[in-house]
């Protein structure tokens, strides 16, 4: 069995300047999915803007509904 993920939440900064708060792409949503499911955990995203200006906070799941990860093969 694979080992836990300890990890309880996961930050992004970015962006070409101004006030927009970046998001993890698709491929680092899978993968952390992925990670969390395993541990059994909805992480919390920390969005921050290129300087920090803006920070806005979701759960994993709110930026991948009905995503596709090890409880859907019984890996759990």
């Amino acid at each position: 069995m694979p080992a836990a993920l300890r990890g309880v939440a996961v930050a992004t900064s970015g962006g070409l300047g101004g006030d927009a708060t970046v998001t993890p792409c698709g491929r680092c949503r899978q993968t952390l999915n992925e990670a969390a499911q395993l541990g059994s955990r909805d992480l919390l995203i920390h969005c921050a803007s290129a300087g920090g200006a803006q920070v806005e906070t979701y759960r994993l799941s709110e930026l991948l509904p009905h995503a596709f990860g090890p409880a859907n093969l019984d890996l759990r």
